[in-house]
């Protein structure tokens, strides 16, 4: 076990300076930028604040992941001080477990963070980079989550505690892209249903997790070279195919009380692919998506053996259309590709398996149970993907999403919006 931890740990501190230098670039200490792409990043343009409109995963009790629409506002205090305000999309989780037990709430999180930008007063001094919102950054983050709702087990409501080590980057004017690594403490608050009734436990969760998050970003606006658009999005390249690596996904390392059992220490991973495909020279493609959730964990057995305590595997199968596609290709204003706005229909088949603590009757001790459950869901929506730089992507959607069958007595929800944000490695 010591060993898996201590691979994955390694590698997740490896990938830091990896991203600080793929994202600053080799710049003389005389100049703020060089290239179209350097200057994509804005870092010669002062900007105190910024709305931010993002995805990420987030994980609920037995569930797996979901991904959730998220919405901050950061203001700077002083030349290396911010603020945040924080806030999640409501999330519903609703199901039944076979021995009765019932979910059916509504979960919400807000929070505040405080971010040191410690590069900034030395970088605006030697005029290599404006007042902005763009450099390396020590943090602290405090978040609490709360649910509402029936059911006779309840959770989700807590306290969140993180210690952050960050590099983020505004992107042309609308976007940006936040790579941070996180130590925290998770404080849970849980009704537990015992034999002399409802009890109410404190559950703390300790983490190290790294991840990358981008999404819409709005601040100053600028007017920024008609010489920087098509170095940065491709306009005029041809592509047929893609292959895609999401890397807006979260690694972690954790240890986790457990009530009457021994403390459950967890390393989760949570890679996504997909493989898009043009249909003949039309605007139509066909895409393909896998997102894989797997949970690892020394109580998946008896036997306090660390391995498999979960997974998650969802499928998404469906068509794109590009909308203006031909009229631009005639127009000499863009290639055949894979960027653009489209509309999108695709189903989603996913399979949860998971291992949950239940009292036992006779000895009033928990006991694991081994749950699998199934969903097919029906999903529209519009998106916009752009191919960026050298390999680079990003696709952002936003829909509608219907639940067609189900298992594990899960109640269906009706018409659910979807979202998400993507960006990675386009090959």
């Amino acid at each position: 076990m010591k060993k898996s931890i201590y691979t994955l740990f390694f590698f997740l501190v490896w990938t830091l300076p990896v991203f600080s230098q793929i994202s600053q670039g080799a710049l003389p200490d005389s100049v703020i930028y060089l290239t179209p792409a350097e200057e994509a990043f804005m870092i010669d343009k002062e900007t105190k604040s910024l709305f931010k409109v993002f995805s990420q995963e987030t994980s609920v009790e037995n569930i797996g992941t979901k991904q959730n629409l998220f919405i901050a506002f950061e203001r700077k205090i002083s030349n290396a001080l911010s603020v945040s305000l924080l806030t999640r999309s409501p999330q519903r989780t609703s199901l039944t477990y076979p021995n009765g037990e019932s979910i059916d709430r509504l979960f919400w999180q807000g929070g505040l963070e405080l971010r040191y930008y410690y590069k900034m007063p030395g970088l605006i001094k030697k005029k290599q980079q404006a007042n902005n919102l763009s450099s390396n950054y020590i943090g602290a983050k405090y978040e609490r989550s709360w649910s509402s709702g029936k059911g006779e087990a309840l959770f989700g409501d807590g306290d969140y505690y993180n210690i952050v080590y960050g590099i983020q980057k505004r992107f042309l004017n609308r976007g940006f892209v936040d790579f941070s690594v996180r130590l925290g403490n998770k404080q849970l608050y849980e009704t537990v249903q015992r034999i002399s009734g409802p009890q109410i436990e404190t559950r703390n969760n300790f983490y190290l997790s790294v991840g990358i998050i981008a999404g819409l970003a709005l601040g100053k606006n600028y007017k920024l070279s008609d010489d920087l658009v098509c170095p940065v999005f491709k306009c005029y390249s041809n592509r047929k195919f893609a292959f895609k690596i999401n890397l807006l996904r979260t690694w972690s390392l954790g240890k986790r009380d457990n009530y009457s059992i021994a403390d459950t220490w967890t390393a989760s991973v949570s890679p996504n692919i997909s493989y898009e495909i043009k249909l003949a020279n039309s605007p139509l493609s066909f895409d393909q998506d896998l997102e894989l959730g797997l949970d690892f964990s020394n109580t998946r057995s008896e036997k306090l053996d660390f391995g498999l305590r979960s997974y998650v595997l969802r499928y998404y199968a469906g068509f794109r259309f590009y909308h203006g596609m031909k009229n631009r290709i005639s127009k000499g204003q863009s290639g055949n590709n894979l960027s653009g706005l489209y509309s999108f229909g695709r189903a989603k088949l996913e399979q949860v398996a998971f291992l949950r603590f239940e009292e036992n009757p006779d000895t009033g001790l928990d006991q694991l149970v081994k749950y699998i459950y199934k969903e097919v869901e029906a999903q529209i929506g519009i998106g916009y993907q752009k191919e960026v730089l050298e390999r680079l992507y990003f696709d952002l959607g936003i829909g509608a999403a219907k639940d067609i069958k189900l298992n594990l007595n899960r109640d269906l929800l009706g018409v659910q919006v979807i979202s998400y944000i993507k960006v990675g490695l386009m090959f």
